[in-house]
């Protein structure tokens, strides 16, 4: 608001007050759903949300349903700040950014899938239900059960969140969080860190296929147990037949690592071409 008024008094083109004046509307949208979140949780009625914003009950109730309300917040971009924010301790005491954002290009799609792959698994065997990460996470229903399926990538905190709730390991997501909300490009990375990137992701698939052992990984993709341990540790990748297999071994749909094992087989090509070169 502050920012609006300010331009207003240097007389700021019309077009870049209409879009001040556009996330204001979006910034109150939020709040406005974040706070009748909030209410619900607590055990208000519709009727009385309704009341508090001067229209009927089922006016209320249609206007910020959960789904609604996932809709809205999720149409929130990451504050640039939040990029910075996202190396600090999740358990830090700062307010967490609940944006979401969807993925787009086929990295990040792919990416979503590989934390889907790993965030259903825990529900599937952990303690607890969607409903009660939502009720711990604050979070909308709908949110909780869009972010676990990969359909929204929550802010990296939120992210954290959700995987300590279910019993995981949120440390292992952060390479794959990056790649699916966009923070990370491999293709723009060197050789070394979209190789590592690779061995993040299959170490993800590692640890969501209950971590069997190299020996039965190598004897299922008909690798050697050096060459299992060398990919999941990011160290050395096989060529696009193993790393297929080795992908299939841990359970996993292959087209899901592809698009990392592209990246890194460019980079290595490019990489060995300037080598040439020299």
């Amino acid at each position: 608001m502050q920012q609006l008024l300010d331009e207003e008094r240097r007389h700021a083109p019309l077009e870049v007050r209409f879009k001040l004046s556009q996330l204001l509307n979006r910034e109150i949208r939020c709040y406005v759903a974040a706070a009748v979140q909030e209410e619900r949780a607590a055990g208000e009625g519709w009727a009385g949300i309704g009341e508090a914003a001067g229209v009927p009950a089922a006016s209320a109730r249609a206007s910020w349903s959960e789904t609604k309300v996932a809709a809205i917040l999720a149409s929130r971009p990451v504050p640039s700040a939040a990029r910075g924010a996202c190396s600090q301790t999740p358990g830090a005491e700062r307010t967490l950014d609940w944006a979401f954002a969807r993925p787009s290009c086929r990295l990040q799609r792919a990416a979503a899938r590989v934390l889907r792959t790993y965030l259903t698994g825990l529900l599937k065997t952990g303690p607890v239900s969607v409903d009660d990460v939502a009720v711990q996470a604050c979070l909308p229903r709908d949110a909780v059960t869009l972010s676990l399926g990969g359909e929204l990538i929550a802010s990296w905190p939120v992210t954290y969140m959700l995987a300590s709730l279910l019993g995981g390991q949120p440390g292992i997501l952060r390479t794959v969080w990056e790649a699916a909300s966009g923070e990370r490009v491999p293709g723009e990375q060197r050789v070394v860190e979209v190789k590592r990137c690779v061995g993040d992701v299959l170490r993800v698939l590692h640890v969501a296929a209950g971590e069997p052992d190299t020996e039965t990984l190598a004897a299922l993709a008909h690798l050697a147990p050096e060459a299992v341990a060398d990919a999941i540790a990011g160290t050395r990748i096989p060529d696009w037949s193993g790393t297929e297999r080795l992908t299939a071994s841990l359970g996993a749909e292959p087209s899901i690592v592809q698009p990392f094992w592209e990246c890194w087989s460019t980079a290595e090509a490019v990489n060995e071409g300037h080598h040439h070169l020299a």
